[in-house]
């Protein structure tokens, strides 16, 4: 464990906000400026809008292909409902997710026996209380604040006595649901037999149907049928949605005039075909739907698995073994000390600390460098610590520790100094880290398609890959394009050209420049 005394000495960040009345961050452009809206990156975060427990520990689930709408819902609001907060108020969270879905809904405050006779069953069987609302088109919707148990979710169901319908959920569901819509760009027509269809367990229906199609109606069997009857030749259609809808239309209206002509005539192909059409329009109706609710629960999932990486991330780092590095030596040699306290760095960082063992015209010599070199490279928000120690019992050639902002690079390995600066501006340049920012995701997607896990080895690619990681190993290349190519604080340009772990950014130095570009003005 960290002793108590540097723990008074070099207290734990509690605030990563730093931002001026007007809400932007030291040296940050408004967002007018800049064209960037610094909530649309808050959101993709679950913790922004859920009381989740910080340690959460249930695996992140992943989004299978063959996983329909149901699977996806209920995976997600597993995980959500296992991973809240012990002490999160159940009851306000259904509260604040019904008034979210369902605007206008009210709570149902009346005495109907159906009502009550439903509320005390469903507790019966799952433990938990219900909440009963009336939606704005008359519905009764029942929330049980419980996890999903397929028994009491059921949906399109009416009261014997008074024939009201009714819908029955639990708060799992509700709260994987406002997740996906939040995140859905297309909702179809109707948003709230959507919202309605994501929510329900009926595999049978056509709702279900069409929340899952895979993409657009086959057209082959439709061409070739009016082809034979009628002699018209079609094209195929477009991939573009409102061009394929004007497509089927034109196809139907030839069914129909075709319907219209042979009334009398037998059974026969174009009567096959006459279903398809008609089944084609409210099919592209939802294609857009259904994509955009698999990519919600894609990207939910991604990106939480993100956070839990840097998560894991840091407490690796936090680690008593990595703890070590940032501790102070004792019996320093004074010289050594005068030196880190006159050095150029010292104007930069907090305290700067140097091995007894260092070469002290070497670190002047990086001294000197760092005078030109600092010009380069982001300023910090919050001031680190920064000692030069041989980190070699820690298996690397730098360290970063998140807890108590301090670098520490190992003098043999200058070179390890930008990558360990940019973790540091990962965790501190932002109340979130940078390597989250949905700008980077497509970058970190690509790196962890393309990076040859073949060479990992001796590594956890977990850790490997984790966003903070990749995110350093960017800004090293993106340092190294911009002016600091040659410089003992970077590898050489061959390296970033040709070594495995950086080979996945070639190719991407347009979109990294731009992300880069924005988050360091």
């Amino acid at each position: 464990m960290v002793n108590q005394q540097f723990e008074k000495e070099h207290p734990r960040r509690t605030d990563g906000t730093f931002r001026d009345k007007n809400g932007n961050l030291p040296g940050q452009l408004p967002d007018e400026e800049t064209g960037f809206d610094e909530e649309e990156r808050l959101s993709t975060l679950l913790e922004e809008r859920l009381p989740l427990d910080f340690n959460r520990r249930m695996k992140v689930p992943t989004l299978d292909p063959d996983d329909d709408s149901v699977k996806a819902r209920t995976k997600l609001g597993r995980y959500l409902y296992n991973s809240l907060d012990e002490n999160a108020d159940r009851e306000a969270l259904a509260d604040e997710t019904v008034y979210d879905l369902w605007p206008g809904v009210v709570r149902y405050d009346g005495d109907d026996s159906d009502v009550a006779l439903h509320m005390r069953l469903d507790e019966e069987k799952t433990g938990s209380q219900d909440i009963a609302y009336e939606l704005p088109d008359g519905r009764y919707l029942f929330v049980n604040l419980g996890p999903h148990k397929a028994a009491v979710n059921k949906f399109n169901y009416r009261f014997r006595k008074s024939g009201r319908d009714l819908d029955t959920t639990n708060l799992a569901d509700m709260l994987a649901t406002r997740e996906i819509v939040n995140g859905m760009d297309e909702l179809g027509p109707n948003p709230s037999d959507t919202i309605r269809t994501i929510l329900d367990d009926n595999r049978k229906s056509w709702s279900h149907y069409k929340l899952n199609i895979k993409g657009m109606p086959n057209a082959d069997q439709t061409i070739a049928v009016i082809e034979k009857k009628t002699g018209i030749k079609l094209d195929s259609p477009s991939d573009d949605l409102d061009e394929a809808k004007q497509w089927w239309a034109h196809a139907k209206s030839i069914v129909d005039k075709y319907e219209e002509d042979n009334k009398d005539r037998p059974y026969d192909e174009m009567r096959i075909i006459q279903t398809t059409v008609e089944r084609a329009i409210p099919q592209l109706d939802m294609v857009g739907p259904a994509k955009s609710f698999r990519n919600s629960v894609s990207n939910i999932l991604n990106t939480e698995g993100n956070v839990r990486a840097n998560r894991d991330w840091q407490k690796k780092q936090s680690s008593e073994t990595n703890a070590t590095v940032f501790m102070d030596k004792k019996n320093q040699d004074p010289a050594h000390v005068e030196a880190g306290r006159t050095s150029p760095f010292a104007r930069d960082f907090g305290h700067i600390e140097i091995d007894n063992d260092v070469d002290l015209e070497r670190f002047k010599s990086l001294g000197s460098e760092y005078s030109k070199y600092k010009h380069l490279l982001p300023a910090q928000t919050e001031t680190a610590n920064l000692r030069f120690r041989y980190t070699g019992r820690h298996n690397a050639t730098g360290v970063y520790h998140p807890g108590f902002v301090n670098i520490a690079v190992d003098p043999r390995h200058p070179a390890s100094f930008t990558h360990e600066y940019f973790h540091h501006m990962d965790f501190t340049k932002s109340d979130h880290e940078l390597s989250l920012d949905p700008d980077f995701k497509p970058i970190l997607d690509h790196y962890r398609a393309t990076v040859d896990r073949e060479q990992m080895t001796g590594t956890n690619p977990d850790r490997y890959l984790a966003p903070t990681e990749v995110f350093a190993r960017c800004a090293e290349t993106w340092m190294s394009r911009h002016g600091g190519d040659g410089s003992s604080f970077l590898e050489s340009k061959e390296t970033y050209q040709t070594r495995f772990d950086y080979a996945p950014f070639k190719g991407e130095e347009e979109r990294i420049d731009r992300l880069f570009g924005r988050l360091f003005n």
